[in-house]
């Protein structure tokens, strides 16, 4: 399942392993044309800073505008992955990796993850359950005519 957050204006979001979040980001940009790196994490900020769980970046390619501001609209998919635990108020933050001391913005809150997991896990557990069973059956003893 696809989730989406604009950072204008956040919305609380429910994820399980296996969805994606889009994360879309509207910002103005003035300079020449470039590429520069989206970077988007999920984690908590503490104290310490940010500490990311999953993180992901991608290029991106920027018009020339050297008179005025250009309004652009990008967006950036975060996987949802095993490596974040089920629970509530997980924070975003996105930036581009070049400017991140100018563009860094953080969404605290945002993100809940149930603890739903994908069909393969579930699977997976069945299968490796089987096969103990079948391989504890060539240990059992038989009856004896």
């Amino acid at each position: 399942m696809l989730q989406v957050i604009s950072l204008e204006s956040p919305q609380v979001v429910e994820l399980a392993i296996g969805d994606t979040l889009r994360a879309v980001i509207i910002f103005g940009y003035r300079g020449p044309a470039q590429r520069l790196t989206l970077y988007a994490a999920i984690g908590s900020l503490g104290i310490f800073g940010f500490d990311e769980i999953i993180s992901v970046q991608r290029p991106m390619d920027l018009p020339a505008s050297l008179d005025s501001f250009t309004t652009c609209n990008e967006s950036i998919d975060i996987p949802i992955t095993e490596a974040i635990s089920p629970g509530t108020g997980y924070d975003l933050m996105a930036k581009i990796s070049e400017y991140q001391s100018q563009t860094e913005v953080r969404v605290a809150d945002i993100i809940n993850i149930t603890g739903g997991t994908s069909i393969w896990s579930g699977i997976m557990g069945m299968m490796m359950m089987s096969m103990m069973m079948a391989m504890m059956g060539q240990f059992m003893p038989t009856e004896q005519d």
